[in-house]
């Protein structure tokens, strides 16, 4: 699946993507093992309840987005966080590249 983080406003380098494959993991996503085993383990699920660590209050918007197959089926998400933390807290490490 493609995965894309688009941070709106910045002036450079503001989209980068990966792909990430599972079964077995690889692609470009720089630590895929991971990122798959969470996603298994949520169900496919990409976003999740906060996972409690504290985010600054600054407002850096990051947009994640996802669309592939996962286990066969087709997956399209697609959405907005305050910053980089408040992403992470969420998705954990599928969208950290």
């Amino acid at each position: 699946m493609q995965l894309t983080l688009t941070h709106p406003g910045r002036t450079t380098s503001g989209t980068h993507a990966v792909t990430l494959t599972c079964d077995p993991p690889g692609g470009r996503h720089p630590d895929a093992a991971r990122a798959c085993s969470e996603l298994e383990g949520s169900g496919g699920k990409f976003a999740h309840a906060p996972d409690g660590r504290m985010c600054t209050q600054v407002y850096a918007p990051v947009v994640a987005q996802a669309k592939g197959r996962w286990h066969g089926n087709p997956v399209s998400f697609h959405a907005h966080y305050a910053n980089d933390c408040a992403m992470h807290s969420r998705t954990g490490s599928v969208f950290a590249f």
